[in-house]
């Protein structure tokens, strides 16, 4: 046995279960095999319940509640071109031109549109990757929007900002 010590302990190193020498005796593959069952039962335990969690992970929201004279109308999140501030009021503008006043805060709207389609632009601006027309060099590092449908404010995003964004709009 001492000519396999080097393969023993390489296998232990290798987190083998057990190590069996010819002629295999079926005795110790069975130990070996309910080894293998304990330590798989023993690791996968939380499996399921995290496979469960990981499910019921909050989803992006697909629809937004608006306000449009005393009603209050859906609007799917796909059509929202862009939400800003302005004077204290939340707006979302469709991808139509549809401008409509939001109950809620923009810094909660954000966290409950999916990252990978909005973007922060900056305290004021929230937009829609199809929304950006273009965006260009603002001088030291920052990046200046243009929107589509357009709009007459300057849409920066910060130097701080345009690394993300830029990263974001590229894929």
């Amino acid at each position: 046995m001492p000519a396999y010590d080097e393969f023993l302990l390489a296998a232990f190193e290798s987190n083998g279960i057990d190590y069996l020498l010819k002629p295999i005796r079926p005795e110790r593959f069975a130990i070996a095999v309910d080894k293998y069952h304990m330590l798989k039962g023993h690791f996968s335990a939380g499996l399921e319940a995290l496979l469960t969690s990981l499910d019921q992970s909050p989803r992006c929201r697909e629809r937004v509640l608006v306000r449009k004279g005393l009603d209050y109308i859906s609007v799917q999140a796909e059509d929202v071109a862009y939400v800003f501030t302005s004077d204290k009021l939340v707006f979302l503008v469709t991808d139509t031109g549809m401008q409509f006043v939001l109950d809620r805060r923009l810094a909660d709207l954000e966290g409950e549109l999916d990252p990978a389609r909005f973007f922060r632009a900056n305290r004021a601006w929230l937009v829609h990757i199809d929304a950006v027309a273009r965006c260009r060099p603002w001088g030291k590092g920052k990046l200046h929007l243009s929107l589509r449908p357009p709009v007459e404010n300057e849409i920066v995003v910060s130097q701080e900002r345009a690394a993300a964004f830029r990263s974001w709009l590229g894929g």
